[in-house]
């Protein structure tokens, strides 16, 4: 245990004692707990937030397997390249790891339990879009195509494309992100991903199969598809997932 991790929990016990104190009706010695608490919090040059991401690693590390059925998507039998990929990307920026099952297109998510019902809606949300405005923009683009050449031949592999630029779109947004954060949110985050690691490393009961490539065939779809990315709002509001846990 590091220096700064002793002082964290013995700042957890004083906070325990202070709430307990206040549960109990005793005012002067919760102020006295508080007092206490503030002057370790000064003295390290450190803030509630520290405390509060302390008992954030408390919280259980889950596995969940993302049940399309249940979020108004098609569960199907076979893997899926994009999402595959799209989960990854996403797993990573809420500190989370991400693992396929076979025969399923959907991933299960790895990771202390708040950050996975993160990652798991933004996931919903973003695989829901980029599958509804993909066919849309294909269906245009096969229109624009028949009409120029009398026949669709140069649409072939546009959505998967569309999808792939897509998903490197969203790479790139959440890389950003990170980039922008204050170097204490990217030292959660690794903090996060290292207990998760760990976990990972002693995980039983999900195998780990090789991933899948995305084809990548035409142009016009891998543009149209990254621009739409990034364009895309990243302020995702909307119903919270639901998800099969995996024990």
């Amino acid at each position: 245990m590091t220096a700064n991790e002793k002082v964290l929990s013995k700042l957890k016990k004083i906070k325990a004692h202070a709430d307990k104190s206040e549960e109990l009706g005793n005012k002067a010695e919760a102020e006295v707990f508080a007092a206490k608490m503030k002057q370790m919090l000064d003295q390290y040059k450190l803030s509630m937030s520290d405390l509060e991401f302390e008992d954030h690693l408390d919280e259980e590390i889950i596995r969940k397997w993302v049940v399309w059925d249940a979020h108004g998507y098609k569960s199907t039998r076979k893997r899926s390249s994009w999402i595959e990929l799209l989960c990854g990307v996403v797993a990573k920026a809420h500190g989370c790891r991400m693992f396929v099952r076979t025969g399923s297109n959907g991933p299960v998510i790895v990771g202390h339990t708040s950050n996975v019902e993160l990652a798991e809606h933004t996931l919903v949300i973003l695989v829901k879009s980029a599958d509804k405005i993909s066919t849309e923009e294909y269906n245009a683009y096969y229109n624009d195509v028949y009409r120029e050449d009398g026949h669709g031949g140069r649409a072939k592999g546009y959505r998967m494309s569309w999808l792939v630029g897509f998903v490197d779109a969203m790479r790139l947004k959440f890389q950003e992100q990170e980039g922008s954060d204050a170097g204490t949110a990217l030292v959660r985050v690794k903090t996060e991903l290292t207990k998760v690691n760990s976990y990972v490393d002693n995980m039983q009961g999900t195998r780990r199969v090789q991933g899948t490539n995305a084809a990548n065939t035409s142009r016009a779809g891998y543009n149209d598809g990254n621009k739409y990315g990034k364009n895309m709002n990243m302020n995702m509001k909307g119903n919270k997932p639901a998800t099969k846990h995996i024990r």
